[in-house]
This record gives structure tokens, C-alpha cells and sequence, in this order.
């Protein structure tokens, strides 16, 4: 709800945002890069690498909120943890799905998977 009350009420500054291209290509480029550094750092299993990858590149919009309007009296710091919050979507939803699609068949329905560290 939070998330909402705060497009609503940046609407135009979030506009403006994405207009100009050049912080959206820089939280994709973020995003995508904390997700290779986790999925490079999760060892030799590959569902390790997986979640890592995926949980390294998830933001705490909680967290960034706190900051952002507590430390930041500019709105468009508010808009942009916003706008990142919904790249993070847009970019590991797919990314998510087409790891999914590369695993085995065995591996999708939950049979080779162990639960050993």
C-alpha cells in the first residue's frame, strides 16, 4: 500500500524519471549486476547459485524507504527506490522464469533435488 500511496503522490516525478532514461538504465545495470556477482559467488550447485543470484539482487524496499525519507528531502530520491522496487520485478520475474525453463524436467517437478548442504 505503501508503494502505491507513493507512485500516486510522485506520479509526475516518476514520470519525469523515466523519461529521461538515464537512472532506469543505471538500476537495471545495478540490479543485473548484483545478481551475476551472487549467482557467481554460489558455489558448485546450481539451485545454490540460483537463490543466491536471485536474493543478491533483491532489494529491501523497506529498508531503502527508511533511508530515503528520513535521510533525503528531494522526492525524486523517494521516486527512484520506488521505480527501482518495479525494475526488480520487471528484471528477475523473467530471469526467474527462463532458470526455471533451463532445469531438467526431473529437477522442475521437485524429484532430484536434494535437501543436503
Amino acid at each position: 500500500m505503501f508503494v502505491v500511496a507513493t507512485i500516486w503522490r510522485n506520479a509526475h516525478t516518476i514520470g519525469a524519471l523515466l523519461s529521461r532514461g538515464t537512472p532506469v538504465l543505471a538500476a537495471v545495470l545495478a540490479i543485473l549486476g548484483a545478481f551475476v556477482i551472487g549467482y557467481g559467488f554460489g558455489g558448485g550447485k546450481r539451485h545454490r547459485r540460483e537463490t543466491l543470484g536471485l536474493g543478491t539482487a533483491q532489494r529491501n524496499i523497506a529498508a531503502s524507504m527508511v533511508v530515503a525519507t528520513q535521510s533525503f528531502d528531494d522526492p525524486r530520491v523517494n521516486a527512484m527506490v520506488v521505480v527501482t522496487s518495479l525494475l526488480t520485478l520487471v528484471v528477475l520475474f523473467p530471469i526467474a522464469f527462463t532458470m526455471r525453463r533451463l532445469r531438467p524436467r526431473a529437477q522442475r517437478d521437485g524429484r532430484t533435488h536434494g535437501t543436503s548442504t
